[in-house]
């Protein structure tokens, strides 16, 4: 598959800190990419950089041909790339419905994508009049995620969306970010393999800010010493 997103030897500094120290990944397009590594190696960091959060003091990152490292956050929403932090970000003091009309990139795209949003999500839609700070926190990920569906975004970074979440809302947001491979290419950083290994198709191991292993989801199960040695699970 083509690569819609291409990181080469990234760096990234936090203040004194080395954080990223040669990154490389590829995220093909169409597909579900997994982000894996234990807390502190670097994976946020990773997602801060590629969206413009961070800048990466060098490297290379290459979205759809176009090197784009460096961009602020804006000009990397504007090439199409969505973003949902660990934490949600969402505003507790505005409805669902405001939440999701504040995502709109041009007139017009809330409604363009109701079908697909509230089809994903059925709860945001009973409960669109409802606040923010009311919703539990799997429907806050829900609406986190669907504020990024709303504009016409080809690249979604999603960081850890099922922290915190009971199972049946683990089940619940991984069958969403499944379904999302129809119509955007994802990459997902997640913590818990074997949540990950369901849903992700392709993946990169980073390990104290290095790639270490990285390919199909399939070949890594096969490879259970690389699981146990760089996750700690199996």
């Amino acid at each position: 598959m083509e690569p819609l997103l291409e990181l080469h030897e990234v760096n990234t500094y936090i203040g004194q800190f080395h954080i990223l120290e040669g990154v490389s990944l590829t995220v093909p397009a169409g597909a579900v990419t997994v982000m894996l590594g234990r807390n502190g190696a670097g994976k946020t960091t990773t997602l801060r950089t590629i969206m413009g959060l961070i800048p990466p003091r060098s490297g290379r990152i290459v979205l759809a041909g176009r090197e784009v490292q460096g961009l602020a956050p804006h000009q990397m929403a504007q090439l199409g790339v969505g973003y949902v932090p660990e934490h949600r970000g969402i505003f507790a003091d505005l409805s669902v419905a405001e939440n999701l009309k504040l995502a709109e990139r041009k007139k017009g795209d809330l409604e363009r994508k109701a079908d697909l949003i509230f089809g994903l999500f059925p709860d945001l839609k009973r409960l669109i009049k409802l606040g923010g700070r009311n919703l539990s926190g799997g429907q806050q990920q829900m609406l986190a995620v669907a504020r990024a569906l709303v504009p016409d975004n080809k690249l979604l970074l999603i960081d850890e969306p099922t922290k915190g979440l009971a199972p049946v809302v683990v089940e619940a947001v991984m069958e969403a970010i499944h379904q999302l491979r129809e119509t955007i290419t994802v990459l997902l950083v997640e913590q818990n393999y074997l949540v990950a290994s369901d849903v992700g198709e392709y993946y990169t191991i980073i390990d104290v800010g290095r790639t270490v292993s990285t390919g199909t989801m399939a070949e890594l199960k096969t490879h259970p010493e690389i699981v146990e040695r760089y996750l700690g699970a199996t």
